[in-house]
């Protein structure tokens, strides 16, 4: 997987752009945190404050596995 560093629409697809390709797909889930969707792609004036607003933590997880005997 890499990193995507733009999105936009162009003629009913979005362009995913990373720094190996250039993709077209009909449609993209985005799975950022929301402060960072605004750096990935365009977003109307009023929906980006929207996102901005939203408070945002974030989280580690950390996984201990041991064997039991």
């Amino acid at each position: 997987a890499e990193p995507v560093l733009t999105m936009h629409q162009e003629a009913g697809s979005w362009v995913v752009q990373t720094e190996q390709s250039t993709e077209r797909f009909d449609a993209v889930v985005a799975t950022v945190p929301s402060h960072v969707l605004p750096k990935l792609i365009e977003l109307e004036e009023d929906y980006r404050l929207q996102l901005e607003a939203i408070p945002y933590l974030g989280a580690v997880v950390l996984l201990f596995s041991t064997e039991q005997r």
